[in-house]
C-alpha cells in the first residue's frame, strides 16, 4: 500500500485512511447483507449450525427436462420492497457539515453540529443503498473522523468521540446482545465468577481505558464504545467470565 495510507476494517466496511482525509469504501456486500437483517441476531455470537437457506430444489432434469430458470442478478433480490435509495457517494474530499446535511433530508431529523466538528471525509459506494444502511455507514465515517451521534426523540447531536460518554447515549443491558453500529452506545455488564476490575485490567490493552468502568459493589462493568466494539468486548467478557476464577 502507498506511503501515506493505512487500511483497515470498521463496522464491516473497508476503510482506507489518508493523513488528513478519511475514506470509507463501501462494495456491493453493503447491498447484499442489509443491516436490518443483521440485526435480528439475538446473541452476540450466532455460532456454527445457525445458517439457514432455501431447500435444495429439483434440477431442471428431474423436473422433466425443463430448461432451468435464469439466475437471479446477485443482490438484486435483497432490497427491501418500497424502500427509497440514496445515493452515499462523495468521491472527492467533501466537508463531514455538507454530508451532514444530506443525511439530515435523508432522516428527517434535526441535526445539531458541535462547534468543533470539522474536516472532510470521502465515502465511495458504487450503488444507491437503503436510508438505514446509508445512516450506518455514515456512522462509519464519523467514527472514522473521529465524531460520534447522540440521538434524543428527532433530534442528533453531531459530538467527538472523546466526550459523547458523558452524554446521553443509548443503554443496554446484559452480557449476550448489543447491536451492529458504529454508534456510540453504554453497556451494562454484570459479572459472575471473575472480578470486574480484573477484567477492567485485562480489556484496557485492547480498548480506550476510559471506556469501561468497573462498579465494585455489584460486580458490574459499564462500557462505553461503538456497538461493534462493545460486540467484541462481550466475546472476551464471556471467555473470561466462567467458574473457576475467583481468587
Amino acid at each position: 500500500m502507498a506511503k501515506g495510507l493505512s487500511c483497515f476494517t470498521l463496522g464491516g466496511f473497508r476503510v482506507i485512511r489518508l493523513r488528513h482525509i478519511s475514506t470509507v469504501l463501501l462494495f456491493s456486500l453493503l447491498i447484499q447483507q442489509p443491516l436490518e437483517a443483521q440485526e435480528d441476531a439475538p446473541t452476540v455470537d450466532d455460532g456454527p449450525g445457525q445458517t439457514e437457506g432455501p431447500a435444495d430444489t429439483p434440477s431442471a432434469n428431474a423436473q422433466g427436462g425443463k430448461a432451468p430458470n435464469k439466475p437471479v442478478e446477485q443482490g438484486a433480490a435483497t432490497i427491501p420492497e418500497g424502500q427509497e435509495l440514496v445515493s452515499i457517494d462523495f468521491p472527492e474530499p467533501t466537508e463531514i457539515k455538507d454530508i451532514i446535511r444530506a443525511v439530515a433530508l435523508w432522516t428527517g431529523k434535526n441535526v445539531i453540529i458541535g462547534k468543533n466538528v470539522s474536516g472532510k471525509i470521502q465515502m465511495i459506494s458504487p450503488r444507491k443503498v437503503t436510508k438505514e444502511e446509508a445512516y450506518q455507514a455514515f456512522l462509519s465515517a464519523l467514527n472514522v473522523a473521529g465524531y460520534t451521534t447522540v440521538e434524543t426523540g428527532k433530534v442528533i447531536k453531531i459530538v467527538a468521540t472523546t466526550t459523547a460518554a458523558k452524554d446521553n447515549l443509548s443503554i443496554y443491558q446484559g452480557s449476550n446482545w448489543s447491536p451492529r453500529t458504529d454508534k456510540l452506545i453504554t453497556q451494562i455488564v454484570p459479572l459472575r465468577y471473575i472480578e470486574a476490575r480484573v477484567v477492567q485490567t485485562t480489556l484496557s490493552q485492547l480498548v480506550p481505558s476510559n471506556s469501561i468502568i468497573a462498579y465494585q459493589p455489584t460486580n458490574t462493568l459499564i462500557i462505553s464504545d461503538t456497538g461493534y466494539r462493545v460486540r467484541r468486548v462481550l466475546k472476551i467478557i464471556e471467555m473470561l467470565d466462567v467458574a473457576g476464577q475467583q481468587p
